[in-house]
């Protein structure tokens, strides 16, 4: 990957979240369990005109320590569709497809999310040493409790 592209990217991402919240952030309260945190950040990433990945995982992953099955369902397809479109829209992103991988290995089984395991684990695998630097530590950071992810996995 040349440095143009790289810098391009860190650009776009860098311009993402209008200073307010950086990657490392993000992940930090994306692996937590505070539902305060996780609340307050989907409302900052929902002013942002950035990527929705980012939103869609988070939603996700609130959906699961929300109160009463409606809220947890409408929460959790809200952010599906979010990152989802985002998949679409940039198959080729490593870090939207990491994204995925965790919810869907931590999704219940009674919404049927887990049918991109083994293809997200591939295209990680297969791309994981062109990502950044910085995202391929979030990655093995992940992978150290992950069922589906290990670093044996990294090529």
């Amino acid at each position: 990957m040349n440095f143009s592209v790289i810098f391009t990217a860190f650009v776009l991402f860098t311009g993402m979240f209008s200073n307010t919240i950086s990657r490392k952030e993000y992940y930090a309260v994306f692996k937590g369990n505070s539902i305060t945190e996780m609340e307050s950040l989907v409302s900052q990433l929902e002013k942002t005109y950035g990527q929705k990945a980012y939103l869609g995982a988070l939603k996700m992953k609130l959906s699961g320590l929300q109160k009463g099955s409606s809220t947890k369902l409408k929460t959790f397809k809200e952010g599906r569709k979010l990152l989802e479109t985002e998949i679409i829209n940039d198959s080729k992103n490593i870090e939207w497809r990491f994204l995925r991988l965790a919810v869907q290995e931590n999704a219940p089984k009674i919404v049927k999310y887990s049918k991109n395991l083994n293809e997200d684990k591939e295209f990680i695998s297969t791309y994981f040493s062109s990502s950044s630097l910085e995202l391929q530590k979030i990655i093995k950071d992940y992978s150290a409790s992950s069922t589906v992810l290990k670093v044996s996995d990294f090529k």
